[in-house]
């Protein structure tokens, strides 16, 4: 998965989290974008790495 979609997700729980009066409810969705952010961090770390391969035609080193 890339990790914009990481980061797409979080912000997508941090904003359902300000419509919610229940602070439980609340603190749950900041506690899942947190682990979102850290799983784009995790991707974006292994791509800068080298370690996360790149499906075919979306490497950075393609030509096409």
């Amino acid at each position: 998965m890339d990790g914009k979609v990481y980061v797409d997700k979080a912000v997508e729980c941090m904003l359902l989290a300000e419509s919610l009066r229940d602070p439980e409810e609340r603190l749950q969705l900041l506690q899942l974008a947190q682990h979102y952010l850290l799983l784009a961090e995790l991707v974006g770390a292994r791509r800068r790495h080298g370690s996360l391969e790149q499906p075919e035609g979306q490497g950075a080193d393609n030509d096409s």
